[in-house]
């Protein structure tokens, strides 16, 4: 009899904390949406102008989405970059800000990155892209979509999707060089009017991908398994199973991309340098074919 009234007492307690935490992503569902809403909206908005200057100024350029994408994207991922070191810096500090509590940044730059995957996966499919690079954009960006509304409904793991988060760090150095690329000017590419402005992007491109992805994604990785090992009841004990397995798994495909990618940017920043120091006749730039990640606009490559 005891034992039968302690089981019925246990299972009170998780019907009422099941019954909180619904309650708890309801809340945060209704304070994300009226700002999913506006950051949409204004996306929307600012890729129409960018579209309509691209067909105004470039009425013949053959790929008129990805260049209005890029310009969009100057703005966008250095915005995205900023809210995602500043989610790390606040949420840093302890092992309960790290996995359960969340500040406007980390709300705001997953929020910016939903909406942005969403509707950039009706943009993908109006590029000019092979087949295998859009395959990976959208798997990223399901991805993504997956574990930041899960994030942003939970309240959980902000500090972990803002780590991950400011990959998008390299994503300003690769939208220059699509950028370089693709926009003429005085009827010459700017990779080739500006040829040193193109190699010193190339370098912090470089730079960057090192930092910010083949070291940061075994660096997250590290600290979650840290985490989860020193403090096991207030990380692994009071998450979901979806958010145990499928965060890190996703931070491993994120490294594994990233690794196929920092190749191709090595290739493509020695024929920079290589082109500067004995320039060829094609004026030596960063070889950006239909498979290479620049042409795929907006990886994170999360």
């Amino acid at each position: 009899w005891v034992k039968s009234r302690q089981r019925l007492k246990v299972d009170s307690q998780k019907r009422v904390a099941l019954l909180m935490s619904f309650d708890d992503n309801i809340h945060h569902i209704i304070e994300v949406l009226p700002q999913a809403g506006v950051l949409a909206a204004v996306q929307v908005i600012l890729f129409g102008i960018s579209l309509w200057v691209t067909k105004r100024w470039w009425p013949t350029h053959p790929d008129q989405w990805t260049v209005a994408d890029c310009l969009v994207s100057v703005a966008l991922y250095p915005i995205l970059t900023v809210a995602a070191f500043q989610g790390v810096f606040e949420l840093r500090l302890t092992v309960e800000s790290r996995w359960h509590a969340r500040t406007f940044a980390s709300t705001f730059f997953q929020t910016l990155y939903v909406t942005r995957c969403i509707l950039h996966g009706g943009v993908l499919f109006m590029q000019h892209m092979s087949f295998v690079d859009l395959v990976l954009m959208v798997v990223h960006h399901v991805l993504s979509i997956c574990c930041f509304s899960s994030a942003l409904v939970t309240g959980n793991m902000h500090y972990w999707a803002c780590l991950n988060g400011i990959c998008e760090t390299t994503n300003i150095f690769m939208n220059n060089v699509w950028l370089f690329k693709t926009v003429t000017y005085r009827n010459q590419r700017l990779q080739d009017y500006l040829p040193r402005t193109h190699a010193v992007n190339g370098v912090f491109l470089w730079l960057s991908y090192l930092v910010f992805r083949m070291l940061l994604f075994p660096y997250w990785i590290y600290t979650w398994h840290f985490d989860v090992t020193r403090s096991k009841a207030q990380t692994w004990d009071r998450v979901s199973p979806y958010e145990r397995y499928f965060y890190p798994s996703v931070t491993v495909f994120l490294l594994l991309i990233s690794f196929m990618w920092f190749a191709k940017v090595t290739q493509g920043l020695c024929k920079v340098l290589s082109g500067l120091l004995a320039p060829p006749q094609n004026g030596g730039y960063l070889p950006l074919g239909e498979n290479d990640p620049a042409n795929a606009n907006g990886m994170s490559e999360h």
